[in-house]
């Protein structure tokens, strides 16, 4: 993905424009020189409408060729409670910019704006404000507010989706009788626009250091059945569960389980994890090459590394589909203290015995791929909880990475994250989830991880914007909001009268509904055949209870 950072500079211009709002819209140029003035006449509005101009360039770019399409149009709009001010110019040159002018001094009053709205989707990365006879003045610009001769503003980042307004005012003009915006750094999104590879669920129900048997500590989550975790999974509906089990693991060791429910094995709930997912689910399991690495395995026979004795085992347990991506932790230390030759023959060993996708933890940094991880995770900046975009940057020109990985929950930048309040951790959540559109990496959605961090358990303000949502119902929202690959969530009610009533939304009209007896291997989803029914809001199923046990389940 290549992503174009541009510096708008726009050539010399000087129109008269109605006092009370006036407006140009043009397309970006792919030539143009920033200081030569400009070369094209000036514009003048015709009445209260607009002119227009499509060909050749008008805004000059530093740096790169830019294709006329990438930005489709921008209009520059001047709304304006002063009937004194009456220019809007557009000013080439050293100085540069786009601003309000006015005849004489004073003319210029509280609340003057200007309006640039683009016809494509963009980000305003930073920008710089100026008094142009160099009085210190207030300015604001989408919704921050500086005082000073010159506002060069860098570090922030505000999405402007196609007919949004960025909006720039002086709030107190101190006598000036001009002002402008000197510059825009924009990234054109309008030809970058991803889709999330699935929804990536972060839970660890299942953990074993693997350095002294299989059975040793497994169960992670004390408050918590196999039910309770596969209710969770449903609700999320993830196609990858995300280092979901760190092994090795006895395939028959029994998991704990609601009272009065069968028992159910390692094997069995790894396959019903899967089962009440997306369709197609899979998990990937973590192996921590600084704890298993060269270590003595005293349980295994095959292998006297016990990483790789960790390896062979999570690779052949009896589950369907079988494990076949590898994500292995502690990279960026593991790589400094061994050779290339060293970590190049450990990749090597991982194809050899079947691997088909190797992840690694690039967070201590980058490292070579050597041409065989496919998959690589980065983090967040802990200031702003953002994606860590130079980081991503890194691992995408690793060219055999095929999809990288935005983590949160490892420990340092988790730990900060969960003082936040939790409508804080809201808005951050969405403001993640929606750079992936514009980004070509996926989010690894944090459910319960270390002892600090379980998103069933907070709560949102009931008064704020959320009205009380659990962090868990806002991943799930932003999730459907944004990953766009979710199932619909179902409700099922009883009648009292031996009847099921199994809703779904309505914008999941076409799904099958399905039914299975069980969730242990081998199990078969059967379609159900009773007629489903379409209404305004929902899409809805009335069956007989005629079984002691139905599981449901949505498939597209």
């Amino acid at each position: 993905m290549v992503l174009l950072r541009i510096i708008i500079l726009v050539a010399g211009l000087l129109m008269a424009l109605p006092a009370w709002a006036g407006s140009i819209a043009f397309k970006l140029g792919e030539n143009g020189d920033p200081t030569d003035g400009g070369t094209d006449p000036a514009w003048t509005l015709q009445g209260s409408g607009s002119y227009e101009k499509t060909s050749d360039p008008l805004v000059a770019v530093y740096g790169v060729d830019l294709d006329a399409d990438t930005v489709d149009a921008v209009t520059i709009e001047l709304r304006t409670p002063s009937a004194s001010v009456d220019n809007l110019f557009l000013n080439g040159g050293s100085n540069g910019g786009i601003g309000l002018a006015g005849n004489t001094k004073d003319d210029i009053n509280t609340n003057e704006v200007l309006l640039i709205r683009f016809g494509s989707d963009v980000v305003i990365n930073g920008f710089s404000l100026a008094a142009f006879s160099g009085e210190s003045a207030d300015y604001s610009a989408n919704g921050s507010t500086w005082t000073t001769t010159v506002a060069d503003v860098t570090g922030l980042s505000i999405s402007l989706p196609a007919g949004n307004d960025f909006e720039v005012k002086l709030t107190n003009p101190a006598g000036l009788d001009q002002f402008r915006l000197k510059s825009l750094i924009i990234t054109p999104t309008v030809s970058h626009s991803y889709a999330p590879k699935g929804n990536h669920v972060r839970l660890r129900p299942l953990q074993n250091r693997g350095t002294s048997g299989l059975d040793d500590d497994y169960w992670q989550y004390p408050d918590y059945t196999a039910q309770d975790i596969l209710q969770m999974i449903e609700q999320l509906q993830p196609t990858v569960l995300e280092r979901y089990i760190s092994g090795p693991f006895n395939p028959d060791t029994l998991v704990p389980v609601d009272p009065g429910e069968p028992t159910m094995t390692v094997a069995e709930f790894l396959n019903a994890s899967m089962a009440v997912g997306a369709p197609g689910c899979t998990l990937s399991p973590r192996v921590s090459l600084e704890v298993l690495y060269s270590k003595p395995c005293p349980w295994s026979t095959d292998y006297t590394n016990c990483f790789y004795a960790v390896a062979d085992n999570l690779y052949n347990l009896p589950i369907d589909p079988p494990i076949r991506t590898i994500s292995l932790d502690n990279w960026g230390a593991f790589s400094d203290a061994h050779s290339d030759e060293e970590i190049h023959t450990i990749l090597t060993n991982l194809v050899a015995m079947g691997w088909e996708r190797i992840a690694v933890n690039y967070i201590g940094g980058n490292r070579n791929s050597y041409g065989i991880v496919k998959v690589g995770m980065f983090g967040v900046d802990q200031d702003t909880y953002l994606p860590k975009m130079s980081a991503y940057a890194a691992i995408a020109a690793n060219e055999s990475i095929e999809d990288i990985l935005l983590y949160i929950d490892f420990r340092s930048p988790a730990e900060a994250f969960s003082q936040l309040p939790p409508d804080e951790q809201a808005d951050k959540l969405y403001a993640i989830a929606s750079l992936q559109e514009t980004n070509d990496f996926t989010f690894v959605w944090p459910v319960i991880g270390a002892d600090f961090w379980d998103v069933t358990k907070v709560y949102t303000s009931t008064n704020g914007p959320y009205g009380g949502m659990s962090i868990l119902e806002v991943m799930i929202d932003a999730m459907r909001r944004y990953n766009q690959v979710h199932t619909p969530l179902m409700d099922v009610s009883s009648s009292g009268t031996g009847e099921l009533s199994i809703r779904w939304p309505k914008w999941g009209e076409g799904y099958q509904l399905s039914s299975a007896t069980s969730l242990v291997n081998g199990m078969v989803w059967v379609a159900v055949t009773n007629e489903t029914v379409v209404g305004e809001t929902d899409c809805s199923v009335t069956m007989p209870v005629d079984k002691p046990r139905q599981f449901f389940k949505l498939i597209w």
